[in-house]
């Protein structure tokens, strides 16, 4: 996983990066309240699934280490629970309650946020391909208001191919499961199809899932064809 930096009020934590601490203190200046910074978070799944609870407590936890109390700090939390159509409403919602910075769980979010807003800054977690998805400029510079971490789907794709040799030597045909409304998995799609192509000549059979009632087709779709 590669981590992207760029300007000053992208530090340490969320926190950090919305609220610039005073560079100097005068005695004859009154001690200032600390102002009210709101962390935007919209996420694809669930607000109650454990991996985002484990994450969320975490960045609570560190936030309290830090000093930061419930006076000084707001998180706005949306969730789309599966359903694609509500990433563009919450970012709207997001944006429209003057986020200090906005928090993308992956590329569907991230994708919605950017939509619409270019100056509150974005953090980015579990970006697949950031400059091919149009979020970043480079990794070293990525400019815009966009920053974060990467996934990096590109420089897994062999070491994918390897497990599945492992579990099945002389494997000739993988399927590929991805869902094409979300930009990540269909961009990481694009890169394991390419590269296995290119690289090894074996059958893929790409299988799209949308929803639940999707799965159930899918295995059909990639059962062994009739010899």
């Amino acid at each position: 996983m590669r981590v992207l930096m760029r300007r000053r009020e992208v530090i340490a934590t969320l926190a950090g990066a919305a609220w610039a601490l005073p560079q100097r203190a005068f005695a004859q200046t009154p001690p200032q309240t600390p102002k009210l910074v709101r962390v935007g978070i919209l996420l694809g799944g669930s607000l109650s699934h454990p991996t985002y609870v484990s994450y969320r407590d975490a960045f609570l936890q560190d936030l309290r280490r830090r000093g930061w109390e419930g006076k000084k700090l707001i998180i706005e939390e949306r969730a789309a629970e599966g359903r694609a159509e509500r990433f563009a409403e919450h970012a709207a919602e997001l944006v429209a309650s003057q986020v200090d910075v906005a928090v993308g769980t992956d590329s569907q979010a991230i994708e919605a946020l950017k939509a619409k807003t270019s100056t509150i800054p974005i953090v980015m977690l579990g970006a697949a391909d950031p400059i091919g998805s149009g979020f970043i400029a480079s990794l070293a510079r990525p400019g815009g208001n966009i920053t974060g971490v990467t996934n990096q789907f590109d420089e897994i794709t062999w070491k994918n191919y390897e497990l599945l040799r492992e579990l099945k030597p002389g494997i000739e045909r993988v399927g590929v499961l991805y869902t094409p409304s979300n930009l990540g998995s269909a961009t990481g799609m694009k890169q394991f199809v390419d590269n296995m192509r290119k690289w090894l000549g074996v059958s893929l059979v790409p299988v799209p899932i949308d929803k639940p009632e999707d799965i159930e087709a899918a295995f059909v779709a990639i059962e062994p064809e009739p010899t």
